[in-house]
């Protein structure tokens, strides 16, 4: 991920002194510094105007509704990941903290060193986890939209190298970007040409365009920029393509 395009962090703090710290925080980490905002109105008003990343959320922040409540309706707008951080974790605000999913506590007072450590575990796991959407359109021999946070991106087919399945996400490789996206392997089959695609291995489909070679000792298909197996199933199938091309 590249940080300071694609984490844009929102910060919900009520301390005007705490938020000039975890702003200059964000910035010496290289993230994108969203604003700050001390109340749910504002944050909300926020969320429908812009994307966000992650929201590093006070608990207890200015007018009636807290920063927990505060979670679920940003949440109803668009998907973050929150860090919650409070100086006080009696126990039911911990169970209804914890009700929410939350990536991280920070407790405070915390040190410069606390803080950032913690919001790159949450950026890293980002990009680790950073999920799209497939949409079908009137192009789709030629293109996938892939939508991307709050933006349809155009891919090119002609730019996949291969898909590849992970659990119920899928990851799919273009020449300059990673999509990972909650969907399975089949459901992505259907939306790419046959006469282009092929799944390899039940878990890997490749762009036959982007096959460097095909080793058949290791049971593996070279491509540009990657290697990815290849079932003896299909061993046969893929030999035979390629006396064809």
């Amino acid at each position: 991920m590249d940080t300071s395009d694609q984490c844009a962090v929102l910060l919900v703090e009520d301390e005007p002194l705490l938020a000039s710290m975890m702003e200059i925080y964000i910035d010496d980490l290289g993230y994108q510094y969203v604003a700050t905002v001390d109340n749910a109105a504002s944050a909300v008003k926020i969320a429908q105007e812009q994307a966000i990343d992650l929201v590093i959320m006070d608990i207890n922040i200015n007018g009636s509704v807290d920063g927990i409540e505060l979670y679920a309706l940003i949440s109803d707008i668009q998907k973050v990941q929150i860090i919650y951080v409070t100086s006080n974790f009696d126990d039911d605000t911990f169970t209804r903290a914890m009700s929410t999913g939350p990536t991280a506590f920070i407790t405070k007072p915390f040190s410069e060193i606390q803080f950032k450590r913690s919001v790159q575990l949450v950026v890293a796991r980002l990009s680790e986890n950073e999920e799209s959407s497939l949409t079908s359109s009137a192009d789709q021999d030629q293109y996938l939209y892939i939508k991307k946070k709050l933006k349809l991106q155009k891919v090119s087919l002609d730019d996949i190298t291969d898909v590849e399945a992970d659990g119920r996400y899928c990851r799919i490789y273009t020449d300059q970007d990673l999509f990972y996206i909650r969907s399975t392997l089949k459901d992505i089959e259907t939306k790419l040409p046959t006469h282009t695609f092929w799944q390899s291995h039940r878990k890997h489909i490749v762009n036959i365009k982007k096959i460097q070679s095909i080793n058949l000792r290791a049971e593996s298909i070279i491509l540009e920029e990657r290697t990815v197996p290849i079932s003896r199933s299909n061993m046969q199938k893929f030999k035979a393509l390629y006396d064809r091309l």
